[in-house]
């Protein structure tokens, strides 16, 4: 997922990405600095695949 535009996670985000999570492996690719500030605050950077890039999201 290219989240580079996304400035704004609340707690109904979050939950969709981690329960995509469970059952997928997802790539959370360019995270806005605020996007990976909650990432982080909420631990969710541990569990989720953060790429710096697209090109690295999308490698296999």
């Amino acid at each position: 997922m290219d989240a580079a535009g996304m400035t704004f996670a609340d707690s109904a985000f979050l939950n969709v990405l981690l329960t995509f999570n469970r059952s997928n492996r997802l790539r959370v690719a360019r995270p806005a600095r605020q996007l990976l500030r909650v990432l982080e605050l909420t631990g969710a950077d541990q569990v989720l695949d953060i790429r710096p890039t697209v090109d690295d999201a999308v490698a296999p």
